[in-house]
Order: C-alpha cells, then sequence, then structure tokens
C-alpha cells in the first residue's frame, strides 16, 4: 500500500530508471526536497521483465495534472519553494539531461524550428500565433546564458509529474534529472498556475536564478 514497482517499458526508460537509482538519494541529502528514494534495485526476472526495475515509496495525493486550476493555484507558492530548495549547486560528477535540457537554447535550435514548422503546419499554432512563438524563442536564443553555478534540475516538472499531497507539491519521475540552468524548469510556473498566482511562484523560486 505505501510502494510502487517502477518497470521501464522502453529501452530509453531504462537508462532513465538508472538515473533515479542513483542520484535520487543524493538529491535528497543535498537539498531535502521531498523525493521517491528507492528503496530496492531489482535486475531482470526470466518470464516477467527483461531489464532493471525498481521499488519506490507510493506518494501519495492528487496528480496536479488532474486538479482544477484553482487548486493548482492554492500551491503556487510551495512549488516556488520546492524549486528554489532544489535548485542548489550540483556536484561536478552528475550528468547533464540526455536531452539538452538546462542547456543554452542554441544547442536545441534545430529542434525548436522543427517543432514551430510542425506546429503551423498542423494548426496547433494559428497565423499570428506562430510568429509570436517564432519571437519568443529569438530572444531567449539571445539571453545571457547561465552565469551562475549548475544546480540540480529536474528536468520535466509538468503537471502529470507533480503529485499534490497532504504536506504539499511532490515531484515524481526524476528520470530527466541533471545539472544546469535552473530556468529549464521554470516552465512548471505557466503549466500549474494562472496569470494571478504566478506571482506568488516567482517570489519564491527565483532567488538562485
Amino acid at each position: 500500500e505505501d510502494l510502487v514497482v517502477r518497470l521501464p517499458r522502453r529501452e530509453i526508460a531504462v537508462e532513465l530508471l538508472a538515473r533515479e537509482l542513483t542520484w535520487l538519494p543524493r538529491i535528497a541529502a543535498d537539498t531535502g526536497v521531498p523525493v521517491p528514494v528507492p528503496v530496492h534495485h531489482g535486475t531482470a526476472v526470466p518470464c516477467v521483465h527483461d531489464g532493471p526495475w525498481a521499488v519506490l515509496p507510493w506518494t501519495a495525493g492528487t496528480v496536479a495534472l488532474d486538479a482544477p486550476p484553482e487548486e493548482r493555484d492554492r500551491h503556487a507558492a510551495e512549488l516556488g519553494e520546492l524549486l528554489r530548495r532544489l535548485h542548489v549547486a550540483a556536484p561536478e560528477d552528475v550528468p547533464a539531461n540526455p536531452a539538452g535540457r538546462g542547456g543554452p537554447l542554441a544547442g536545441i535550435t534545430g529542434r525548436l524550428q522543427e517543432r514551430l514548422d510542425w506546429a503551423r503546419q498542423t494548426g496547433v499554432l494559428v497565423r499570428g500565433k506562430a510568429e509570436a512563438a517564432a519571437v519568443v524563442v529569438q530572444e531567449g536564443l539571445t539571453a545571457p546564458v547561465h552565469g551562475g553555478p549548475d544546480v540540480w534540475i529536474h528536468g520535466d516538472p509538468h503537471a502529470g509529474n507533480t503529485v499534490l499531497g497532504p504536506d504539499g507539491p511532490v515531484l515524481v519521475d526524476w528520470g530527466d534529472l541533471g545539472r544546469g540552468d535552473p530556468a529549464s524548469d521554470l516552465g512548471w510556473a505557466w503549466e500549474h498556475c494562472t496569470a494571478p498566482a504566478r506571482p506568488h511562484f516567482w517570489e519564491l523560486s527565483l532567488i538562485h536564478i
């Protein structure tokens, strides 16, 4: 009742699980952020699962993706505080995010352009919106590069990876963890919070940015 089993279903997820097993205990020790530290590392089991797996504590609460906007807004300050605590200098041997998150936007310019082109062609971004998005991307590319130390980053803090628990929000699914620019995690504010609640998020999350 208080445990969960992590079973990678794709080859790429094997590496992501390995990151969790290696670094979650260190994140917990370095930051004090509540994380599901693995309690058991499993190996392949014939006829059951052909790769590594793990047992972690179950995180009780409501997945933020399933919560109404007003409930997520009530946690805005706590979300900011959680990131402020997480974004402390990371050890040099922590690997960077495998998808380039936490690094300069210049490193993923090609992918950004591909996504913008796809959004235009499929109508996800209608005329005017697509151009506005391109301007934002360009502003990001010309913005100053992060000048502080590389910090711990979650790498994928979206509403489906956030549990609103009785003691506050908890981030789960740490397979994209790494070190880098803390701004990488700040997209959380736009997905979790409505405009009136975002100042509460910024107030606490930007201390180390």
